[in-house]
């Protein structure tokens, strides 16, 4: 072989080689990967959470990314960083012309939200919304800014009054819906960052470590905060309600059985709050957040209307009497999994069968009104941590 001749395959073959290493790197692997893409997009993810710079977004469930080989990754990444285990972001992955960068309208962060159970107000509030703050706040440069010029983006169901609680998490920027149907209706925004991924954010999926540091109290007094500042009432200051749950529907339709009896015994024992039986259908996003803060104690069965309590104020007194489904006693998950770790609120549990509660008429629930005293004298019954 000439000179020439190997010279010219020595360059051939650093070609090829160089070639090789500036192809982008298709990988399953998701701990902290930073993912080369063409162009200008690239997707940072861990377990949790992605984040792709250079994205845009349609409301008719599209994401564009730059760059075609960037569609499978992204597509394995929407997989790999579920909302539990049955939870997803049900969008289309499509190359974009870069082009659209420049014509579009742009913005600044956008969110993707995952749905889990979109009909039942305590699973959107603990399963849907906190996971989405938790995910803003990971990526939030300060507390301050959380949310800001931020939009989200959420499929929202047939039945959306819960899903207004989406509203409070953003500031200067909006909910869009992902379910619009037609070409009219859909728009593209580019953004300089998609967020999406809630993985272990769920209020049922929190590492202990995490719930039994002073953060988590902090973190929820925070969440608390935005929707204070969103649905804003001057008579926060002073709560002076106590409030009884009543159901009217749901999966685990159960009230208390002597309801009234525990009334006139909650106005004896506490003279100087109003005492009111609320059914949580009656109530407006905003005004269960205005009724919440207003109330210095709750009582209620397990089930959704106890999420509500994140937005009562510090001080305040969270009791549940335990239920029965399909006559086995059931204890709160939500003081289990949350609440027990709350270092503001005052939470009691009262589940001892026959001296705290009773099965009436194969569903509701007879409970002892005089255990209401050990509200008022003890600070706490259920332990930090327990």
């Amino acid at each position: 072989m000439s000179r020439s001749r190997f010279q010219l395959l020595k360059l051939a073959t650093c070609f090829l080689f160089v070639s090789l290493l500036s192809i982008p790197r298709l990988t399953q692997s998701f701990g902290r990967e930073i993912l080369p893409m063409l162009h200008s997009t690239i997707m940072t993810c861990d377990s949790n959470s992605c984040d792709i710079s250079e994205a845009c977004v349609a409301n008719n469930r599209t994401l564009f990314v730059i760059g075609s080989a960037s569609v499978p990754i992204v597509e394995r990444a929407l997989l790999s960083v579920r909302l539990r285990r049955n939870g997803s972001v049900a969008l289309n992955v499509r190359a974009l012309d870069i082009s659209i960068l420049t014509t579009s309208r742009r913005r600044s962060k956008a969110f993707l939200i995952e749905r889990y159970v979109d009909n039942n107000c305590g699973h959107i509030l603990g399963d849907e919304v906190w996971p989405a703050f938790r995910m803003m706040q990971k990526y939030a440069p300060n507390s301050d800014r959380l949310g800001h010029e931020s939009d989200l983006y959420v499929d929202r169901p047939s039945r959306p009054r819960c899903d207004d609680y989406f509203d409070a998490l953003v500031k200067n920027g909006e909910v869009f819906d992902l379910n619009l149907k037609t070409e009219v209706e859909s728009r593209i925004i580019c953004y300089d960052h998609v967020y999406f991924g809630m993985s272990g954010f769920s209020y049922v999926d929190e590492d202990l470590a995490y719930l039994s540091s002073p953060v988590f109290s902090a973190d929820a007094k925070a969440f608390r905060n935005k929707f204070y500042m969103k649905y804003p009432s001057k008579e926060k200051e002073n709560p002076d309600k106590l409030v009884i749950m009543e159901k009217r529907s749901g999966d685990h339709l159960t009230n208390i059985d002597n309801i009234n009896e525990l009334k006139l015994a909650a106005a004896r024992t506490f003279k100087e709050l109003d005492v009111l039986i609320a059914c949580l259908e009656d109530y407006s996003v905003g005004n269960q957040v205005e009724l919440m803060s207003r109330t210095k104690m709750l009582i209620s069965l397990p089930g959704s209307d106890v999420m509500n309590a994140i937005f009562m104020q510090d001080d305040s007194t969270l009791l549940v009497y335990c239920r029965f489904v399909n006559g086995v006693k059931e204890n709160s998950n939500e003081i289990r999994l949350w609440f027990r770790y709350l270092v503001h609120l005052r939470v009691f549990e009262f589940c001892s069968e026959f001296p705290d509660v009773r099965l009436e008429d194969n569903r509701n629930v007879w409970i002892n009104v005089t255990r209401l005293n050990d509200t008022k004298y003890e600070q706490r019954l259920i332990p930090h941590g327990r």
